[in-house]
């Protein structure tokens, strides 16, 4: 599905258009999202802890000690950010400024694993604590580009090799077995995150294919009413100031299919859609909400947008019979309230239905009046 316009933290990904539909049906919970890699981030910080007391991880050096002590404390604080961090959000609608609070999560996750595992003492030990990259990792796959992934496991093999460099080194063991013991440990790290990457990537493929089908018209190419909405949601939680609603209507559509057939009917309004498409309602919301009606949802102001209607009027085509397509429409204009009016999706739904009646009492008295021309509701709309 694709939204005429742009948005500033959208940044052109298909799946954050249906982000409110698809946090409503969200099995998992943002809360237990957050609080999950929250308990990680904690569990690392006292994996290393534990570990500063033992032979194998501090040993007997107060430098080691401290720099351990430093890191592990330092989870703390991490695990609070993330568990106020909207984790669900980042996968189903990836803002910039978002994306790169997580890269930077993972970025520090890698950090400390690396320098808790190099500090041990023991080698053999920081080799097996690796497995702890699998789980940075898997959130890496999840929620991070390819780039991002990629580094990270660079970033972890190179560990991982220089831990069973140190093993030999110290313990005087065989190249090759060592050499064995490196190739699982990075194997089984990457095995585990490209897969979690792989079925990660499909699965968005599958979402961003369910949501072209479920929103998208399949004759005009337009938004449908359940794109429509979702659109108009995101639009409202991401807008302020005023901004206009249009209720557009074909005039004598069923005259058009009685007189020229249901494949001259498809083409007018297909026709419809194309001149919207290509006016000056570029950064607009443009829909098919019914079988001969069409929605705008525009920041223009009303005067500007029955403009830019009447220049599309003119730019229909003639049908079979030589007449001139036309149509009818109502707009209403309204000043956004503040967002603590409009905080949730119910709020916004009931606050849009509102002026697209407003916009609707327009369209009626256009079509009253004969057609072919455009109405502006003039009422104050009622605040929500």
């Amino acid at each position: 599905m694709e939204i005429t316009g742009s948005h500033p933290d959208r940044n052109g990904d298909e799946l954050g258009l249906a982000f409110n539909r698809l946090r409503r049906h969200a099995v998992v919970s943002d809360v237990v999202w957050r609080y999950s890699v929250a308990g990680f981030t904690l569990c690392v910080g006292i994996f290393g802890a534990v570990m500063i007391f033992t032979p194998e991880g501090a040993g007997d050096s107060a430098a080691r000690t401290i720099a351990l002590s430093l890191l592990c404390v330092s989870g703390v604080p991490a695990a609070v950010a993330v568990s106020r961090f909207p984790i669900t959000s980042l996968w189903w609608n990836p803002c910039p400024r978002r994306k790169l609070i997580s890269r930077l999560f993972v970025l520090y996750a890698d950090v400390v694993v690396s320098s808790i595992l190099v500090l041990y003492e023991s080698p053999a030990a920081a080799l097996a604590g690796t497995v702890l990259f699998a789980t940075v990792g898997a959130y890496a796959a999840h929620f991070l580009t390819t780039r991002a992934l990629a580094l990270h496991l660079v970033v972890s093999s190179i560990v991982i090799v220089y831990l069973g460099i140190r093993v030999i080194q110290v313990y005087g063991a065989t190249p090759l077995a060592v050499s064995a013991q490196v190739a699982v440990s990075i194997l089984g790290i990457g095995g585990v995150v490209i897969l979690n990457y792989l079925y990660t990537w499909q699965l968005k493929q599958l979402i961003r294919a369910s949501l072209t089908a479920s929103s998208t018209d399949a004759m005009t190419g337009l938004l449908n009413r359940t794109g429509f909405r979702d659109s108009v949601d995101e639009l409202m939680r991401s807008t302020v100031g005023r901004f206009s609603v249009c209720m557009l209507d074909v005039d004598r559509f069923k005259h058009v299919n009685d007189a020229y057939g249901h494949l001259a009917g498809d083409a007018a309004l297909r026709a419809v859609a194309v001149a919207l498409q290509r006016s000056a309602l570029r950064e607009s919301l443009v829909a098919r909400v019914g079988g001969d009606e069409f929605a705008v949802v525009s920041p223009l102001s009303a005067p500007a947008v029955a403009a830019v209607l009447h220049d599309v009027q003119e730019r229909l085509p003639m049908l079979a019979g030589g007449e001139r397509m036309s149509f009818s429409a109502g707009i209403a204009s309204v000043e956004l309230p503040e967002p603590a009016v409009l905080r949730t999706f119910d709020d916004r739904s009931r606050f849009v239905v509102s002026v697209i009646e407003s916009a609707d009492g327009a369209l009626r008295r256009s079509k009253e009046s004969g057609g072919g021309r455009t109405t502006v509701h003039r009422e104050d709309h009622p605040s929500a």
